[in-house]
């Protein structure tokens, strides 16, 4: 996975400088060493849904360093734009995962946190799906399924989130896609 710093984006969780990877043929933005999140401009994910499940599954690996995480104000500013606030979609402490997107661009701000620990971990790959059910369980059912799927907009961003995680997700870990086709009606 090559990387090269982005010298014009910073990280709005932990401002360390983002480095560009090529995954799957799709050009993201990391906070390799900092925070683990990804910036995701609208390009790749227009060109995402054409990925196979898990495409993206090494981004999983990407090295964080432990206790930058900081759940962030919500005036932290799109590391593309600049100048526009992110909105933020959704956030759990506890699974240490945030979404957010800007108005503007249209990127997104994806932070998986304990998916990438547990998809990484060694030990019983039982143990690992049930785990990842349990993750999956709080996004889909609480985060997604949260959402307030009434307004086009907020429909295509929740489409846009779960081709995120089916990117980021080996298929044999991913919720299957019936389980999501009530949410995105």
């Amino acid at each position: 996975m090559a990387h090269t710093p982005s010298p014009s984006l910073q990280c709005p969780s932990c401002e360390n400088r983002l480095a560009l990877r090529r995954v799957a043929a799709l050009d993201l933005h990391v906070c390799d060493g900092g925070c683990g999140g990804y910036w995701i401009e609208r390009n790749s994910l227009k060109r995402m849904p054409e990925r196979p499940p898990g495409a993206g599954v090494e981004l999983l690996s990407v090295p964080r360093a432990d206790g930058i995480h900081t759940f962030r104000d919500l005036h932290h500013i799109c590391p593309h734009c600049r100048n526009t606030i992110l909105y933020r979609h959704w956030f759990s402490r506890k699974l240490n995962l945030e979404i957010d997107q800007c108005a503007k661009c249209a990127g997104f701000w994806v932070e998986v946190g304990s998916l990438a620990d547990i998809l990484t971990e060694d030990g019983p790959e039982e143990e690992k799906a049930r785990r990842a059910q349990a993750y999956f369980e709080v996004v889909i059912r609480d985060k997604i399924g949260g959402m307030n799927l009434v307004h086009h907009d907020t429909v295509d961003a929740a489409r846009q989130i779960v081709q995120i995680f089916r990117f980021l997700c080996p298929k044999a870990y991913f919720p299957d896609p019936t389980e999501l086709s009530h949410l995105l009606r």
